[in-house]
Formats: structure tokens, C-alpha cells, sequence
């Protein structure tokens, strides 16, 4: 499961629609035959991002910046958190934090393992407050493999 989510975020931060078709199922094929797994289709692969992509343009219209596989670092006191935030958008509200996780399992699991997820993404906000100023107000766990996005608003990721 490590090295699926693994081939799934690298097609992500990669894929680009702006692409052909053709050469974007050349990508997905490249990475299934690097890390070795035919779980996931070359098709299912395109599908998901697709579906991010739709997601994003109808709720983010007036998104100012993307950054893909984005790093944090925070230190508080003598503990240091470094990371790195799959996905990251600036709005005019301010940060959308966006996390992929290739969570295969049941729709009545996906919540509770989304909320799984929340200590990683509290310490991602506060680390981009720090560094930016401008306020984490969404987060969202992206389950690609089911195509399921799970939202945490800004009070259930206040740090």
C-alpha cells in the first residue's frame, strides 16, 4: 500500500492536463512500470486527477497559486516536524491544504480515517501560518483511490 500511494502522489504532483491524453497515460504507464504495480490502471489513474482537477476549479474559482509536494518545517521548542504538503493552494481567503492519502477501504471507514490524519495536518497549518502570516482556513483529505474528498474547516484544524 506504501509504494501505491507512493506511485499516486508522484502521478499527481506530475500529471497536467494541459497535456495530451496520450502522453499523460504515457506518464501513468511510466510510473506503474518504475515502481512495479498494476493494481491501479493507467485510465483510473488519469480519472482521479481528472476528478481533483474538477474539484478544485468548482471550489477554488478564484485560486491565486498551486504548489505541488510543497515542504513545512516547524519547530516548537526542542521538537522539530518537517513534511511535505501534497497539495497547497492560496485563495484570497488564504491557505487550502490538500492531502492524498490512497485509502482503499470501505466509504463507512473514510471519514475515521481521514480524522486519523488531523495531528498532520493541524501541525502542516500552523507551520504555513508561521512561515506566511496568512491563515490555514481548509484541509482536505483527498482519497483518490475511491474518489472521495473528506473537508476539515479551519475549527478543526486550528492549531
Amino acid at each position: 500500500m506504501a509504494l501505491l500511494g507512493e506511485m499516486v502522489h508522484a502521478f499527481l504532483a506530475a500529471d497536467n492536463q494541459k497535456m495530451e491524453k496520450d502522453e499523460r497515460l504515457s506518464l501513468a504507464q511510466a510510473l506503474r512500470d518504475r515502481y512495479k504495480i498494476s493494481a491501479l490502471s493507467t485510465e483510473s489513474m488519469l480519472e482521479a486527477s481528472d476528478r481533483l482537477e474538477e474539484f478544485l476549479t468548482e471550489n477554488y474559482p478564484e485560486l491565486l497559486k498551486r504548489h505541488s509536494e510543497w515542504p513545512v518545517h516547524l519547530q516548537k521548542g526542542l521538537q522539530k516536524a518537517s513534511g511535505w504538503i501534497d497539495l497547497l493552494l492560496l485563495t484570497p481567503k488564504g491557505w487550502v491544504i490538500v492531502d492524498h492519502k490512497s485509502f482503499p477501504g470501505k466509504e463507512a471507514d473514510w471519514v475515521t480515517q481521514a480524522t486519523s490524519y488531523l495531528p498532520q495536518l493541524r501541525t502542516y497549518a500552523e507551520a504555513l501560518h508561521k512561515a506566511t502570516g496568512q491563515p490555514v482556513y481548509e484541509a482536505w483529505i483527498h482519497m483518490p483511490v475511491v474518489g472521495a474528498m473528506i473537508h476539515f474547516s479551519e475549527e478543526e484544524i486550528i492549531f
